[in-house]
């Protein structure tokens, strides 16, 4: 792969796929009652926080494609089931995996005009608008990960690094 912003944001989409699917099967090993349980966190539920990133992904993504997507609240509930919300976070995964390996590397540096949720017109480089999106779902893969703490079921390792590491990544190899 060659060192370039496309490369750079096609291994961010790669790990953030790599990342949610990682953390949605150890989510996946809780029963209903455990997932959907009331916890002190600020979207309530690990559904709760699942909900939320792909709801900010597919807002994000629309600031950067030109195809808002509209909303309610930030804690509108997409899927009520955790399947239903895995098959879209997939698919939401492949859709952001598809747009950015599709990007020239000029394109990193235009300018993207955006309404956010609270009606402020933004403009910013589309690397910056990207960056937060991936920064976000970290963010939030955070607390799903550490509300998985509060359970019997173990939350995975999901450190960018190790990601590089995998051999369908190979960006980052062992020399021992």
């Amino acid at each position: 792969m060659t060192n370039s912003m496309a490369a750079q944001f096609s291994a961010f989409a790669r790990y953030n796929f790599w990342a949610n699917n990682r953390l949605y099967n150890a989510c996946g090993q809780l029963d209903e009652t455990e997932y959907l349980k009331v916890r002190p966190a600020f979207f309530k539920s690990i559904h709760g926080v699942l909900n939320h990133g792909l709801l900010t992904d597919r807002s994000q993504l629309g600031w950067v494609t030109g195809q808002p997507y509209k909303f309610d609240s930030l804690d509108q509930q997409l899927y009520a089931d955790f399947f239903s919300l895995r098959d879209a976070r997939v698919a939401e995964d492949a859709h952001i995996i598809d747009y950015v390996e599709h990007l020239a590397d000029d394109a990193f540096e235009a300018d993207i005009t955006f309404t956010n949720i609270r009606g402020t017109t933004m403009i910013g480089a589309l690397r910056l608008l990207l960056n937060h999106l991936f920064n976000h779902q970290s963010h939030h893969r955070g607390q799903a990960h550490d509300l998985l703490t509060q359970t019997t079921v173990a939350p995975p390792p999901l450190d960018f690094l190790l990601f590089l590491r995998q051999p369908e990544c190979g960006l980052v190899r062992d020399l021992s």
